[in-house]
C-alpha cells in the first residue's frame, strides 16, 4: 500500500470505513496514534525507498599509488577497482601515478617515492624490497598482484636458444637490476656466468633482440614478447619460473607507520584490489580497454595479448588473488644472499604481512 493510498484510507486520522456498513466510525485515542506512527512509518520507508545508498557520499580519504613503470595491463587491476568504483566503496580516492623515467631521465623509485611519504602505496619486486629494507627503508609488502613472474629471456628463433644452457657463449642483454634473476638461473643449472656474455640492457624496447646487438633479452611475456608477436617475429623464450626462479614481480608495498596508523586504509586498498584482480581475471577484454585508456602509447590488440599472457600469473591454481607465501620470499631471500645482495637473512615477518589478506579471506 503507497503513502497516499493509506492518506485517503485514514480520514484525518480520527474515522475508519467499516467495510460491512460503509459507515464512517470513530477511532479511539489508541487506535489513532497506532494510525500516525504508522503513517509516519509508511512515509519514512517511502522517503528511503527512493534515495538509494551512495558509497560517496561521506569525504573519500586521499591516498596515492607509485607504479613501477608507465600503465599497462600489469596494472590492470588499480585501473579496474578505479573504474568499478571499489576504491570509492572503500572510502578511497586513489591517485594512480605512472612510473618508468621523468623528464630528467632519472628512474622513479616507487620505494624511495612510498619511504619518503610521497606516495601511500607502491609497486615494487620482491628483491627490491627486500634490498630496500636492508638499507633502511621501513616499507611493508601487503599484497602480490602476480603470483608468478613474467620474467622470459627471449631469442630469434634461427639462434635456436631453448633452455638454458644454451646460454653458454652468447651475449644476452638484461638491466642491471635483471641480473639477479639471471644469475639464479645459471646457478640453478649449474652454469659458469664467465661463459655467458652478460652485457647491460639500457634500451628497453625489442631493438635491441631484432637488430642483432645481443642473441637474448630479459623479457616480460606480458610485455616485450607480446610485441614480439605483434610484429610478426618467430622467437623463443625461456620463462624463469618454469627453472624455479620464481620471485613476486608486482608487491604492493606500504610503510611499518601507514601499516600502524592507518590500518583500515590499508585494508581497504588491499580489499579493493583483491575485488579487481578478481574482476581482471573474469573481464580481460575491459583490463586491456582501460590500460589502453591510461596509456595512449600501447593499442589494444597488443594489450588484449598481454591480458591472455598475464591471466595464468594472477592467479594460478593452488593461490588467492593478491596472496603471498613464506616459501617464495625465503627463495628470493636466499637468492639475494648468494648474490652478496643481502649481508643476512631478513626477518621475514617483518618484510611483509598477511594481515589484511588474511581479514579479507576469513583466515
Amino acid at each position: 500500500m503507497t503513502h497516499p493510498d493509506l492518506q485517503k484510507r485514514f480520514i484525518n486520522n480520527r474515522y475508519d470505513l467499516d467495510t460491512m456498513t460503509g459507515r464512517l466510525v470513530r477511532m479511539s485515542p489508541q487506535i489513532r496514534l497506532y494510525v500516525t506512527l504508522t503513517l509516519i512509518l509508511a512515509a519514512v520507508l517511502a522517503a528511503c525507498g527512493s534515495q538509494p545508498a551512495s558509497p560517496t557520499s561521506a569525504p573519500l580519504t586521499e591516498v596515492s599509488i607509485q607504479l613501477a613503470w608507465t600503465p599497462n595491463i600489469e596494472y590492470s587491476p588499480f585501473f579496474m577497482a578505479e573504474e568499478k568504483g571499489f576504491f570509492a566503496a572503500e572510502g578511497l580516492k586513489v591517485t594512480i601515478r605512472s612510473g618508468g623515467y621523468d623528464d630528467q631521465g632519472n628512474y622513479i623509485s616507487a620505494t624511495e617515492q612510498v619511504a619518503s611519504g610521497k606516495a601511500d602505496f607502491g609497486i615494487t619486486d620482491g628483491t627490491d624490497l627486500l634490498v630496500s629494507r636492508a638499507a633502511g627503508k621501513p616499507i611493508v609488502a601487503i599484497a602480490s598482484l602476480f603470483q608468478r613472474h613474467p620474467n622470459a629471456y627471449a631469442s630469434l628463433a634461427d639462434k635456436n636458444i631453448v633452455r638454458p644452457q644454451d646460454l653458454v657463449g652468447k651475449t644476452v642483454m638484461v638491466p642491471p637490476k635483471g641480473k639477479i634473476l639471471l644469475l639464479a638461473l645459471l646457478a640453478s643449472q649449474g652454469i659458469d656466468p664467465a661463459e655467458v656474455n652478460i652485457v647491460d640492457r639500457t634500451d628497453f624496447s625489442i631493438n635491441p633482440l631484432v637488430k642483432g646487438e645481443a642473441d637474448v633479452i630479459d623479457v616480460f611475456i606480458t610485455n616485450e614478447s607480446v610485441q614480439l608477436q605483434a610484429e610478426g617475429h618467430k622467437f623463443n623464450q625461456m620463462l624463469s619460473a618454469d627453472y624455479g626462479i620464481d620471485t613476486y614481480p608486482n608487491i604492493i608495498f606500504t610503510t611499518e607507520d601507514t601499516i600502524k596508523n592507518r590500518p583500515q586504509v590499508v585494508e581497504g586498498f588491499v580489499r579493493a584490489t583483491v575485488k579487481s584482480i578478481e574482476a581482471v581475471i573474469a573481464n580481460p577484454q575491459e583490463a586491456a580497454k582501460l590500460a589502453v585508456s591510461r596509456n595512449p602509447e600501447l593499442t589494444i590488440e597488443a594489450q588484449e595479448m598481454g591480458m591472455q599472457a598475464a591471466l595464468p600469473l594472477l592467479t594460478p591454481a593452488d593461490a588467492k588473488p593478491g596472496m603471498m607465501t613464506a616459501q617464495t620470499w625465503e627463495f628470493t631471500a636466499n637468492m639475494l644472499l648468494e648474490q652478496g645482495l643481502l649481508q643476512q637473512m631478513p626477518e621475514l615477518s617483518q618484510v611483509y604481512t598477511l594481515e589484511f589478506l588474511n581479514k579479507i579471506y576469513g583466515s
